[in-house]
């Protein structure tokens, strides 16, 4: 009878051990450990300036608008610019657009503090369309629509970018059969929350040599 006793109280002590194992996974993943710091209290997103104040300073500028490209940052379309295709890692092919601006309302994006507890909030959301048009329209022309904030952060210059222009580049080979490159037409429209909308138009060449 003690041995038997003695077998009872080590399973007891095991199952005990367990729960207590159990109970603090459980606890770190529900946030409630003081290791995490999204559990001593959050403070959700906030704007730092109300719409009325960036607009009357986004008012102290010429409002303008200048169309590009680039992956990492903006290039002004020049005479004679070639540009090559990317191909991603599922198959896709895709250009870069940018666009650069002046005398908007950026917007703004903010965080949850510490960063990362909650999601980002964005004030004064910024418009942009950006299209690209093949001649002859012998391939659909591409649009990407976006609306978000702009880089750089300021009434007096932001940036859009980068803008992901997906086309079938093997398409666009059979429709020119007989053309190395070929002449695209770029335009952009941007509106930001002030009411104010600017528009740019550029071209460039794009490679059909694969």
């Amino acid at each position: 009878m003690p041995n038997v006793q003695l077998q009872s109280g080590l399973q007891v002590q095991r199952r005990a051990g367990w729960a207590v194992c159990i109970l603090a996974t459980l606890l770190l993943a529900t946030g409630c450990s003081p290791e995490n710091p999204c559990g001593a209290g959050v403070t959700p997103p906030s704007r730092s300036f109300s719409t009325v104040e960036v607009c009357a300073d986004a008012a102290l500028y010429e409002a303008s608008a200048a169309i590009g490209y680039g992956a990492s940052q903006f290039t002004a379309f020049d005479e004679g610019v070639v540009l090559y295709v990317e191909h991603g890692p599922q198959g896709a092919q895709h250009i870069f657009g940018a666009v650069s601006v002046t005398g908007l309302n950026p917007g703004e994006r903010a965080f949850s503090e510490p960063r990362g507890c909650q999601g980002a909030e964005v004030y004064d959301p910024v418009s942009v369309a950006y299209t690209v048009s093949f001649p002859e329209d012998l391939y659909p022309s591409i649009t990407n629509y976006g609306a978000g904030w702009l880089e750089g952060g300021t009434t007096q210059a932001a940036t859009s970018g980068p803008i992901r222009l997906v086309m079938n580049i093997w398409d666009v080979i059979a429709a020119y059969p007989d053309e190395e490159r070929i002449t695209l037409t770029a335009q952009t429209v941007v509106s930001d929350a002030c009411g104010t909308t600017v528009e740019a138009t550029g071209a460039f060449l794009l490679s059909l040599d694969e």
